[in-house]
């Protein structure tokens, strides 16, 4: 029992981070007053999959997939308002958050109304949650194949690979320890993209150390894309540094003035520094 209850506080606290790191983008729209070069599909099925898993866990009467959903609904709604009013292409943002609100109701009505209550409700959504679930963890695949081809690991965020691994880990255990097949099977796709991403940073690593590195203060935003990560060859600094990171992705997160994005750039500064 103490085991399960370690977990799902792992699982808690790893997943509310991973949610947060949406507060980087909201942070960049509301300085720049505009919703450009941000992603607002992640956005939508992100908020799509929280809501089913929510259902799922009311049902269920799990604490701990209610308190990570709800959390989890509430950014990305959030999220999905600011790009709203930030974006100048709020028709089509609009009509995207239309689909997702009808897709959301249909399910709802089906599940609730249609499918008799019990376990074969319990087991249809919980296998619809993790065929959607899955979905999602696969879908970066294709960025994986794009940087196998340039061989380089500078459009991939070391620490966010780290925090998806220990997420998806947290949860397949938790998930074994129910023997909730919908809650672990989902899961393990998470832990299999995150050890490709690890290969890929050790043995792309070295490739991507010769090339020039940007210079990145502690205390400001490097330029260009927010996922960029810059990886030496060797795993010096990963040692050092992930330890760090991880603490201060859960401690500050939620800063006004701290967020994902000095995480990563602070990581990034300790790289080059031990690489120099």
């Amino acid at each position: 029992m103490e085991f399960l209850q370690l977990l799902s506080c792992a699982c808690i606290v790893f997943t509310v981070g991973m949610f947060s790191t949406g507060l980087t983008d909201l942070k960049k729209m509301r300085a720049t007053q505009s919703a450009d070069k941000i992603q607002f599909l992640p956005f939508l099925t992100t908020c799509l999959n929280n809501l089913g898993w929510l259902y799922y866990g009311l049902l269920k009467k799990d604490g701990t997939l209610i308190i990570v959903n709800t959390i989890g609904a509430c950014l990305q709604t959030l999220y999905i308002l600011a790009y709203c009013h930030y974006t100048k292409e709020r028709r089509r943002a609009l009509q995207q958050t239309l689909v997702m609100v009808c897709t959301l109701g249909l399910g709802w009505g089906y599940f609730s109304v249609i499918v008799s209550q019990g376990d074969v409700q319990l087991s249809q959504l919980g296998l619809v949650c993790s065929v959607f679930t899955i979905s999602m963890y696969l879908s970066p695949l294709a960025d994986l194949l794009e940087i196998i081809r340039s061989r380089s690991v500078e459009c991939l965020s070391f620490p966010l690979t780290v925090a998806t691994f220990l997420t998806s880990t947290a949860w397949t255990l938790y998930g074994m320890q129910l023997q909730d097949f919908y809650i672990m099977v989902p899961n393990t796709p998470g832990i299999v993209t995150s050890l490709i991403r690890f290969f890929l940073f050790w043995s792309l690593g070295s490739e991507s150390q010769g090339k020039p590195l940007t210079s990145l203060s502690p205390y400001k935003r490097s330029p260009g894309p927010t996922t960029k990560c810059l990886l030496p060859g060797t795993f010096s600094c990963v040692l050092l540094e992930t330890a760090s990171t991880l603490l201060l992705l859960l401690k500050l997160s939620f800063s006004e003035e701290t967020t994902v994005q000095f995480v990563i750039d602070r990581y990034n500064y300790r790289c080059q520094t031990l690489v120099e």
